[in-house]
């Protein structure tokens, strides 16, 4: 089955944006065709991987204006990366699906066209709880939740799980389906690191070994707008984003 993960956290500033880019580069690296969706007004993923004003249709075009979506996509720098752009006009599309009917599957629906397509699609989602986001966790298999090691990141946690076993249903065995991924991490931080691991202790078994460090040339490869893997392959950020793809790679087998 096809992995759709929707990459979320109602708390911003925490490097989902900059997980959405790099877990789907990596992907692509290991030889997978992989679709990445930015459904976030501001449109970082677009402007991450340097194609800002470079399409003529966005993900609004789909959910609102009926646009087929392998008339949105379009190709990346990174070979077999794709990406479907979004920018500021996406803030209006909440309200316009709001009255109307099944609107939380209109992104379902839309990704049934290119079910055989691709490998994954990855959905880099708005820092929020509102209808693009169950769009997108409702058309998902699977949902990575970044959180850092501040104490607002954590606040909320609970009510997004449980946002999320509602859309995916109460039943189903929140393991099947959700990782956390601590982000932003300094080894260095030891009292931090255990309060973090306090709270997240009825979380744990799904907690990955992964922890992304804080380094500053992720931040220089946003600037250059490339994933880290392009712009420096030896970056320990490049390190840590690959051993999260294999990571996942080994849980989805």
């Amino acid at each position: 089955m096809k992995k759709i993960v929707s990459v979320i956290n109602q708390k911003g500033g925490v490097g989902k944006t900059t997980t959405a880019t790099n877990l789907a580069c990596g992907l692509a690296l290991r030889g997978h065709r992989i679709l990445l969706i930015d459904l976030d007004p501001q449109g970082h993923t677009t402007i991450g991987l340097g194609m800002a004003g470079q399409y003529e249709y966005a993900i609004q075009d789909v959910l609102t204006k009926n646009k087929k979506i392998k008339e949105v996509i379009i190709h990346t720098s990174v070979e077999g990366l794709d990406l479907i752009a979004a920018n500021i006009h996406l803030s209006k599309t909440a309200n316009l699906l709001f009255n109307e009917h099944f609107r939380e599957t209109r992104l379902k629906n839309a990704l049934d066209e290119v079910d055989a397509d691709y490998d994954f699609v990855i959905v880099d989602c708005h820092p929020s709880l509102g209808i693009l986001e169950i769009n997108a966790l409702f058309a998902s298999n699977y949902i990575l939740v970044p959180t850092d090691t501040g104490r607002y990141s954590l606040e909320g946690f609970a009510d997004l799980i449980d946002t999320i076993k509602g859309i995916k249903g109460v039943e189903n065995n929140i393991k099947e389906y959700l990782r956390i991924l601590i982000t932003i991490y300094d080894s260095r931080e030891k009292g931090i690191n255990d309060w973090v691991k306090e709270q997240l202790e009825d979380f744990a078994e799904i907690v990955l070994a992964t922890k992304i460090r804080k380094i500053t040339g992720l931040k220089q490869a946003q600037i250059a707008e490339v994933p880290i893997m392009v712009y420096d392959g030896k970056s320990p950020g490049t390190e840590d984003y690959l051993q999260l793809t294999d990571e996942l790679l080994q849980l989805w087998q």
